[in-house]
């Protein structure tokens, strides 16, 4: 047997079987923790105690920190592909182009659909499999910037992106302390695959909503977390998955009155199926436009070459494409995506005893929604997605040589990554 041949099986096992044991260890501190804090299995699994709860900064200083980062990182960006152009003796046209360089893959889809909203003829028809949350808040905005639909679109990732960074602060200032939230907003502007915060992509708006949704549940804002929520479920369909913190905060809020009951439990649980909604209102959107519900899922398929399949099936194909794929795309989408994979359920498994449980529960259910696709093109940028990555290694880092070691690679690989996206292929 060959290497090529034994690597994807090995693969397979190891990941399927992590994710297996993530899987029994965090369902069952999930409950021992909501329902029994003091029971034996809660002592078992947990390590996690609640951190302050008394706001350290003010709005205001959360942006401060967030807008130094996000506009630092931003211009690291332009520094690092201007660099990378002079040197491939591209400089002339892509400074006088430089957002055209940005405006690939996906991103004219969106703009399309800021301009144009869903049709069901030609090639756009397609792009139904695209969540509305997003192209619709542009497309309100576009008679801003005088109906230029490219223009509302990147004004919107980076009003999300921005305050996405100052919404983390306050979320992980909450368990972690002003220290850990810097860090936290740190490596999400740093992380490697961040330039997807400011140009025409979902991934600010869906971040932005998704930690909303969990900082309100964390400040005991029950049915307004439900509707923002309701909302990030119409963003992406991994929105859905944020009612799993919400859920938890609920039982953990309803165990400080008193001992919990079972009809308590499930009118919680019935609650958070609000969060639904949104997903709901997409499949609408579905009917009304192509006359099937369920047509986004059909796309996903025949065109997009997308459809449900199982960890085994991933970790194994992934691996494989990552040794014998051809440039660039082993280089730029398999490699990283097989270490984002491992590398994340890694940090996971570390944090699975210390991290608030709702934000690693959430980590396991939105991974395996990562995993599960039969055509992982885009793996790292949905593993940058997930909101519980930052906390947890803003928990993590806290020797000084390990933040800066994290800090400085992150901003290696943001280099690297977006000079690959715009100038060559194999990010998506």
């Amino acid at each position: 047997m060959t290497i090529t041949n034994l690597l994807p099986r090995v693969s397979a096992i190891a990941g399927t079987a992590l994710m297996a044991a993530l899987l029994a260890v965090l369902l069952a501190r999930y409950f021992a923790e909501a329902l029994f804090p003091e029971g034996r299995v809660c002592a078992a699994l947990s390590r996690w105690k609640p951190g302050p709860v008394d706001n350290k900064a003010t709005w205001s200083q959360a942006f401060l920190w967030a807008a130094v980062w996000f506009f630092g990182t931003r211009l690291f960006l332009f520094a690092a592909t201007g660099v990378f152009a002079l040197v491939t003796d591209r400089a002339e046209f892509f400074f006088a182009n430089y957002l055209g360089y940005w405006d690939k893959w996906d991103a004219p889809h969106y703009i399309g659909l800021v301009r144009n909203w869903y049709v069901n003829e030609g090639d756009p028809r397609f792009h139904i499999v695209f969540f509305p949350v997003y192209p619709l808040v542009s497309r309100v905005l576009m008679p801003l910037f005088g109906g230029n639909a490219e223009a509302s679109a990147l004004f919107v990732s980076n009003a999300c992106g921005l305050a996405l960074g100052a919404m983390l602060y306050r979320l992980t200032e909450l368990e972690s302390g002003s220290e850990g939230a810097r860090r936290a907003v740190r490596y999400l502007y740093c992380s490697p695959l961040s330039f997807f915060l400011s140009i025409a992509y979902t991934e600010s708006t869906f971040m932005l909503l998704t930690v909303g949704a969990v900082y309100l549940a964390r400040r005991r804002r029950f049915a307004w977390a439900l509707v923002v929520g309701a909302v990030c479920s119409a963003a992406r369909l991994m929105g859905v998955v944020v009612a799993i913190p919400i859920f938890w905060e609920m039982l953990a809020y309803d165990r400080e009155k008193g001992p919990g009951r079972a009809g308590r439990v499930a009118t919680r649980a019935a609650s958070c199926c609000a969060v639904l909604a949104g997903a709901a209102a997409y499949l609408l959107l579905n009917y009304v436009v192509t006359g099937n519900p369920f047509q986004f899922w059909i796309y996903q398929r025949d065109h997009w070459y997308n459809t449900s399949g199982t960890l085994w099936n991933t970790f194994s194909y992934v691996t494989r494409y990552a040794i014998s794929f051809d440039r660039p795309m082993r280089l730029f989408t398999w490699i990283p995506t097989l270490g984002c994979l491992f590398g994340v359920l890694t940090l996971i498994a570390w944090r699975a005893r210390r991290a608030r449980v709702g934000d690693a529960a959430y980590a396991w259910a939105y991974m395996y929604m990562t995993i599960v696709p039969t055509w992982l093109i885009s793996g790292p940028r949905y593993v940058f997605g997930l909101y519980a990555l930052y906390p947890m290694l803003a928990g993590a880092m806290k020797r000084r040589w390990m933040d800066i070691a994290l800090t400085m690679a992150f901003l290696v690989g943001l280099a690297v990554m977006s000079c690959a996206f715009i100038f060559t292929a194999g990010v998506y």
